[in-house]
């Protein structure tokens, strides 16, 4: 093998979810970007949209007939453009992110042989509802030379249809190395393949806190304040958070609404309607309290070491359960009897760096391995 094609072999794609004002979507893309550079390789990102992403779920997050999305979504992106844009920067900062998206399933197979690997994850890469029960997500396009390897993927929902059931099975078969984020996962896996799943923790672990807290952009709020971020709205996490802003006498950032939405809500709450994920690092990081039903809002409050209470309002609550029972922090979910106290970070502190270990070793592993077969190719 020639020099310039061992360097070609180097590239590995990572298809995850692109083009999203999702917080928790950019920034696990971005660490898992970086964790793949780390490990010697060169990591590119697979800029794949197909339609139903984007006229109906994630990218767009608007939901009714195709027409009605596209209304919705050019309206948003009129109102919060400062806030598109800011997510589009931040996405750039990659080295290798194309500028142009896949828009049609097709135009994968170009990359036919371009990659050593492709890995699929994080997020919920293989929840049918989001992708449109997509196969691409399960690495489909890959050719026989390239290998297929998973790194935290969640299928989110419980139940999938039967039929995706048996099709993604078949293409899991076909995988290098599989990983997943949650205990339902791994089992869903077993279940569909006859092996077991590493299981390895959300990419955003993978990078330093100090790493995280270079990227963040101060917000121009310098008084002590509680954060609120909610993928759903909860009724139960509001009233929580308005008693403990009472509590604590503590004004609440929202992340979200409109320049509306601060008008209509008064007081001591304030709405921040444009963040980008450098200013929402930021808030995370400086916030007394976080109030959240997000994982990445979790994810990141562990991470900064931040005080934070959990709400178990969404649909997806495994990812959430499994890594705030695994760290010992069950007491900071929402309920009846929670008490307003500081977050006990002492059992975390012991085991998140093992944790942390593990999943980068088991990446390692699955690119090393790929590499010595190139060696040995050559």
């Amino acid at each position: 093998m020639r020099a310039k094609d061992r360097t070609d072999r180097s590239r590995v794609g990572i298809l995850t979810f692109t083009g999203s004002t999702s917080f928790g979507a950019v920034l696990q893309m971005h660490a898992l970007y970086k964790a793949v550079e780390s490990c010697g390789s060169r990591p590119e990102i697979i800029h794949y949209q197909n339609r139903y992403m984007r006229t109906l779920q994630h990218t767009s997050s608007a939901y009714g007939s195709p027409v009605r999305s596209v209304i919705r979504r050019l309206a948003r992106y009129v109102i919060h453009r400062k806030s598109v844009r800011g997510f589009r920067r931040f996405e750039m900062r990659l080295e290798h992110y194309p500028h142009f998206a896949f828009r049609r399933k097709e135009r994968l197979l170009s990359l036919t042989g371009r990659y050593a690997a492709v890995i699929c994850g994080s997020d919920q890469v293989w929840n049918p509802e989001i992708t449109g029960c997509d196969l691409s997500f399960f690495l489909d396009f890959c050719g026989s030379g390239t290998a297929r390897v998973s790194y935290a993927p969640s299928f989110g929902s419980t139940d999938l249809p039967e039929d995706f059931v048996k099709a993604a099975a078949k293409e899991l078969g076909r995988f290098k190395a599989l990983s997943v984020r949650e205990a339902k996962g791994r089992e869903k896996v077993a279940a569909m393949t006859g092996c077991c799943p590493a299981n390895v923790l959300d990419p955003v672990f993978l990078m330093p806190r100090s790493y995280w807290s270079s990227l963040g952009k101060p917000s121009g709020t310098e008084e002590p304040y509680i954060l609120y971020y909610a993928v759903r709205q909860s009724e139960e996490m509001r009233a929580f958070c308005e008693r403990l802003a009472e509590r604590k006498r503590l004004p609440v950032l929202v992340v979200g609404g409109n320049l509306f939405s601060g008008r209509r809500a008064g007081g001591r709450v304030r709405f921040c309607p444009d963040l980008d994920p450098v200013r929402w690092l930021y808030l995370v990081e400086h916030a007394e309290y976080v109030v959240t039903n997000s994982f990445h809002g979790l994810a990141f409050s562990i991470i900064f070491r931040r005080n934070f209470f959990l709400g178990l309002s969404s649909l997806t609550n495994d990812r959430l359960t499994d890594l705030i029972s695994e760290l010992k922090l069950g007491e900071q979910i929402i309920g009846p009897k929670t008490h307003l106290n500081e977050t006990d970070y002492t059992a975390a502190e012991g085991i998140l760096p093992g944790l942390a270990e593990r999943s980068m070793a088991y990446l390692r592993q699955a690119l090393g391995y790929i590499c010595d077969e190139n060696r040995t190719d050559g």
